[in-house]
């Protein structure tokens, strides 16, 4: 099959193991969103489009992220034209993960970073809300139960006072 495209370029995702890299390359070129298994070294996958009236192919690398593969991944970094740097909101760590892979990456190259994963930072957020509502309930509960056992205390101790004085007298 003859490559038709004017312009090629070639993109590489680059973050931390889970991060969700090869979900997003798969949403942008097959327009699907499921979740996926682990790359295992590396893979490509292609995508066409129009700009200016030129087509374009992207080659998009989705590349493993076990620190395993770095040698892999460093060696395609050096004729790439881009790098999307992909963190998982949900896992700050991911986002330091990045650090390490700037620094090889070549001057001329542009860099992308990219968060993924908000929808469940947003549900997780929710959860939180949530749980905290909860405690809050609870620990109304608790303070009416507090209150009925302290009325119950009194009741008796009053009841053993009378007793007492009946005694005495």
């Amino acid at each position: 099959m003859e490559d038709k495209s004017d312009i090629q370029y070639k993109l590489i995702l680059l973050g931390a193991s889970s991060v969700g890299k090869t979900s997003l390359l798969i949403r942008y070129t097959d327009n699907i969103f499921e979740a996926a298994t682990p790359t295992v070294g590396i893979d490509v996958k292609y995508k066409y489009t129009t700009y200016d009236n030129k087509k374009i192919k992207l080659d998009i690398w989705d590349t493993a992220g076990q620190e395993r593969f770095a040698n892999v991944t460093n060696s395609l970094t050096k004729d790439a034209n881009g790098i999307i740097f992909v963190f998982d909101m949900t896992n700050k760590e991911s986002f330091q993960k990045i650090k390490p892979w700037i620094k090889d990456i070549p001057k001329n190259t542009e860099i992308i970073v990219a968060e993924n994963k908000i929808d469940l930072e947003e549900e997780e957020e929710e959860e939180k809300e949530k749980e905290e509502e909860k405690g809050k309930e609870k620990e109304k509960v608790e303070k009416k139960k507090k209150k009925k056992k302290k009325k119950k205390f009194k009741k008796k101790k009053k009841k053993m006072e009378k007793k007492k004085k009946l005694k005495i007298n």
